[in-house]
């Protein structure tokens, strides 16, 4: 036996295991649970991020179709005023009367 025959016995003798630094016999059960615990956050984590990201989806667009409707309103009450008169003044009259109905 040489010097490799000599360190690689050290080697074994070293790696083996001893009853101080043995894991306890539950361990690879609770390495299973584990396993199984971080697979159920990650879907968690995931359905909880598709929900909020759907959730901020639907106010941006109703954000947006609040914004083209003020718009049209302001147009129309615009053209309103310019065609003047008591026909102007009466839709005028009647535009702010519906935005006044619709910010309530």
């Amino acid at each position: 036996m040489g010097v490799s025959g000599v360190k690689r016995k050290m080697g074994q003798i070293a790696g083996r295991p001893s009853r101080r630094h043995a894991p306890p016999p539950h361990t690879a059960v609770a390495e299973g649970i584990g396993v199984v615990v971080g697979g159920l956050l990650g879907l968690l984590a995931f359905i909880l991020g598709l929900g909020i990201s759907m959730a901020e989806g639907r106010y941006q667009e109703r954000r947006q179709l609040g914004m083209h409707e003020a718009n049209a309103i302001g147009t129309a009450w615009l053209r309103a005023q310019m065609v003047g008169g008591p026909e102007g003044l009466a839709i005028a009259q009647e535009l702010e009367a519906y935005t006044r109905n619709r910010i309530a």
